[in-house]
This record gives structure tokens, sequence and C-alpha cells, in this order.
């Protein structure tokens, strides 16, 4: 098998993976989303400025602008969670070799957008609560997800949403 070949199988292995996670649930069904939709005007009023409706399934919600915000917490958490889950995966593999690590959770897989940043893993006194994009990320799926992510950026800058994900200054100062 070719590296290619590899590269595409393991591609495809991630794409049926990620389909569990909310953030990749959301970028299948908003994808081809003409990006003009996603800049409604700011209604008057108390009305919520909303770019998309959310709707749960399952679950009983009432008003527009709560499931909006849940959204975008999950999102945060899910993207955060994920990289703290692989961060934790190599503390593990160093306890296997003799060397202090605090444990973990290992088998966990994720979306992979966002990995442990170096003062994370280091466990640094200064942004060891920050997250750093995966440079292996190179796919065309894990590209069009990035850029997915940088829409519901945009997304949460007009409708004042706070879509809480702890990246190094170096990314928005």
């Amino acid at each position: 098998m070719s590296q290619a070949q590899a590269r595409s199988g393991n591609s495809q292995a991630s794409k049926n993976r990620a389909k569990q996670f909310m953030f990749t649930q959301a970028y299948e069904q908003m994808k081809d989303f003409d990006s003009a939709t996603l800049r409604p005007s700011r209604p008057r009023g108390a009305a919520p400025h909303l770019s998309f409706e959310v709707y749960f399934d399952g679950e009983d919600v009432v008003g527009e602008g709560g499931p909006y915000r849940q959204f975008f917490t999950d999102v945060s958490q899910e993207l955060q969670v994920v990289a703290q889950k692989l961060g934790e995966e190599e503390e593990d593999e160093k306890d296997d070799a003799g060397e202090e690590g605090a444990g973990g959770r290992t088998g966990q897989e994720g979306i992979g957008l966002l990995i442990a940043s170096r003062n994370m893993r280091d466990r640094a006194p200064r942004g060891k609560d920050n997250y750093a994009l995966n440079p292996v990320a190179v796919s065309s799926h894990e590209l069009d997800l990035y850029h997915f992510l940088g829409v519901l950026m945009g997304v949460c800058i007009r409708t004042d949403t706070n879509l809480s994900i702890n990246l190094p200054t170096l990314v928005w100062k």
C-alpha cells in the first residue's frame, strides 16, 4: 500500500470517527451554506442576534438564544476536551517509559484540530491551559474543518457570542 493510499484510508477513518462530534455534525450540515446567510442584520429590540437556528433533538428548550449559545459552549468544550485527552495520552506513554506523568485516558480519539500546547505538555507556569493548532492536520477534510472553525469564530464575533477556546496569545492578540 502506498503512502497516499494509507493517508487516504486514515483520512476516511478520521471522517467516520468525527461524525460523532457536534462540531463535525454542524460542519456537515452547514458546509454548503452561502456565507452571506451567516451575516444577518442585527435585529431591533430585544430579539437575539443569531446567524442560524440550533435544534437539539430530543431536548425541550425554550427560546432561540439558549440553544444557540449552548451550541458554541459545547463545541468549545468538545474541541478542548479532545485535545486534552490527546495530550494525556502522551503523558501515559511517558509513564510507560518510566518517566513521571499525570496519567490519563488512553484510547480516546478526537477531531484532532487542536492539540495540547508545549506549555501544557511541559506544565509551564504560563499558558499551561492553552491549545495549539495541530500541525499534522493537513488533509483537505481537516483544512475544511479549520475553515469552518474560522467561520464559527466570525459568527461569534458578529453575534456577541462566546467561543471559549484557549489559544496562545500569538493567535488572538
